[in-house]
């Protein structure tokens, strides 16, 4: 099924005067250049008015096993910092369940199909859908002169907005928009039970996605200076979509954050350019326009990022959860939570040709996939691992 949506997606667009600025690699006015575009979308965004956003609002991932080891994570480094200073954590008591701040920059980082973008694809649809459907009142649940709260169905969504680049081409709206069908079934089947009169049709279910949709916004830039440009202008984009459409972006989320790395790198190797400013030092301004959106908008920013080496071996870890971080110094010190994923490995089975693919879709029908979070101070609970499965309908709780 496709979605009619036209705002589905967004395309990908550059600032007002992004026509005269020159974005050529080879220019020597590009650092300068760049400056200047971040200087004024400052001043057009009037700072002191947004600060409003960042401060002490909280989040949740709403996937139980990586808020349960963010919860912990923080909770050994709030103990710590108590066993160690007379200085307090600043986080009231009754927040230490709040898994994330608004804020914070948390990364998914393995190989190759190892569940990173599944798991993008279910924080979004949790965060698109809305709080709450009713047939007569539809998503508009404030009114007070509901009838029959009865036929109320909780479908633990936010209602809130989405930014998510999709630097690799493959964003799947098809697979997406199949996970919040899956989603949406899921909680009627809890809320209503037995009540097969108040259940929404298949038509309202999916108008119920298809709205909801309308709250993710795809950006798909296909060189990194594009990339960059896009991030400058995101703030004053949000801020006009806030304003116009009534609701407020959660989650910034860059699907394989490195995609432009590798290009760049390529571009050097080969001896086109040598010394190239913005090819040697673009990881530094994704970071400034980031922590930018994050002090104008107070989003927090989710990204994906390939693991390319072989895993190395550590102490009571498993080995596929041991990939060392192939990133620049200055991104491994931006991102506070950053999660390892894989996929545990096919079995091969010495048996005749047809009973190894039978063996191998049941195997893969169960689709096994192990996860840890680790930290910068290689807190205790880097060594947990939690365990997840993937199937048609998106993440599967173990």
């Amino acid at each position: 099924m496709q979605t009619s949506s036209s705002n589905a997606f967004r395309p990908e667009f550059r600032p007002k005067n992004a026509e005269s600025c020159d974005f050529n690699p080879g220019s020597g006015s590009v650092q300068k250049t760049l400056d200047n575009i971040l200087f004024y979308v400052q001043i057009e965004m009037s700072i002191s008015e947004n600060k409003s956003h960042t401060s002490t609002q909280v989040e949740r991932l709403n996937i139980s096993f990586l808020d349960d080891a963010i919860v912990k994570a923080r909770k050994y480094r709030d103990t710590t910092l108590h066993s160690t200073t007379t200085i307090r954590s600043s986080a009231p008591n009754s927040q230490i369940q709040d898994s994330i701040q608004r804020g914070d920059v948390i990364e998914f980082y393995g190989p190759a199909s190892g569940g990173k973008t599944t798991i993008l694809y279910h924080i979004a649809l949790t965060t698109i859908l809305p709080p709450s459907w009713n047939r007569i009142y539809g998503e508009n649940l404030d009114s007070h002169d509901i009838i029959d709260v009865n036929a109320t169905i909780e479908l633990s969504g936010r209602g809130k907005g989405v930014i998510f680049f999709d630097l690799d081409g493959k964003f799947d709206i098809q697979r997406l928009y199949s996970m919040m069908i899956y989603h949406l079934h899921k909680q009627v089947e809890i809320t209503l039970k037995e009540d097969i009169n108040l259940i929404p049709s298949e038509s309202e279910i999916g108008s119920i996605a298809k709205n909801a949709l309308k709250r993710i916004h795809v950006f798909k830039p296909n060189l990194s200076e594009s990339f960059y440009a896009t991030l400058l202008d995101l703030p004053k984009y949000m801020r006009e979509l806030q304003q116009n459409e009534n609701y407020e972006f959660s989650f910034l989320m860059i699907d394989q954050i490195n995609v432009f790395y590798w290009e760049d790198k390529d571009y050097d190797e080969v001896g086109i350019i040598a010394n190239d400013t913005w090819k040697n030092n673009n990881i530094h301004y994704y970071i400034k326009a980031l922590k930018q959106i994050i002090e104008l908008t107070g989003v927090t920013v989710i990204t994906t990022n390939w693991a390319i080496t072989p895993p190395e071996a550590i102490d009571r870890i498993p080995l596929n959860l041991c990939y060392p971080v192939v990133a620049h110094a200055a991104w491994q010190s931006f991102v506070k939570y950053r999660f390892v994923v894989d996929r545990q490995s096919v079995p091969q089975y010495d048996v005749c040709p047809e009973e190894a693919h039978n063996l191998k879709v049941n195997f893969l029908s169960r689709s096994l996939f192990y996860g840890r979070l680790t930290t910068p101070n290689n807190n205790p609970s880097d060594v947990d691992v939690f365990q997840f499965g993937i199937d048609e309908g998106g993440i599967v709780f173990k």
